[in-house]
């Protein structure tokens, strides 16, 4: 949905109606979603069988959405480890979880050290004074596992 609202922004021109969207939209969809959307079409008339963009959208969210999206991304942020990964790698997949909880910076460092892997929660261990926003702990994280790894 993300995609489809970016590409009708850069050229709302070409996307003016409802029907226009939806069609494009719909040329996209694979697998599931694509036998999902079959019934909508009416294959003689090439009617789509959805009133509005708000209307597909809701249904589509209706069919595929997480209900409870919140709860997902709280168990997958727990779970979630750095493991051998770069901490860049770790931060970046962790941002795709916590952006969704909407945590504070204290409760985002809090989860984020709990996945650290061994050496980089050892390397914070030295550290005299840690950042108290979580861009800067990141930041630090960061330039700690690469020297670390420069090490090795």
């Amino acid at each position: 949905m993300t995609k489809l609202a970016l590409v009708f922004s850069s050229d709302p021109t070409r996307y003016t109606t409802d029907a226009a969207k939806i069609s494009y939209a719909a040329s996209y969809v694979s697998r599931s979603a694509a036998d999902w959307f079959e019934p909508h079409l009416n294959k003689a008339t090439s009617a789509i069988r959805f009133t509005t963009y708000e209307a597909f959208v809701q249904a589509l969210k209706n069919a595929y959405d997480d209900p409870d999206a919140h709860a997902t991304a709280e168990r997958k942020l727990y779970n979630l480890k750095q493991g051998n990964k770069d901490c860049s790698a770790y931060h970046a997949e962790f941002c795709t979880y916590a952006t969704t909880l909407n945590y504070d910076d204290m409760t985002k460092i809090l989860f984020f050290s709990n996945g650290a892997n061994q050496d980089l929660k050892t390397l914070l261990s030295y550290q005299a004074s840690l950042p108290k926003t979580f861009d800067e702990f990141v930041q630090l994280c960061i330039k700690l596992d690469n020297r670390a790894k420069q090490l090795h």
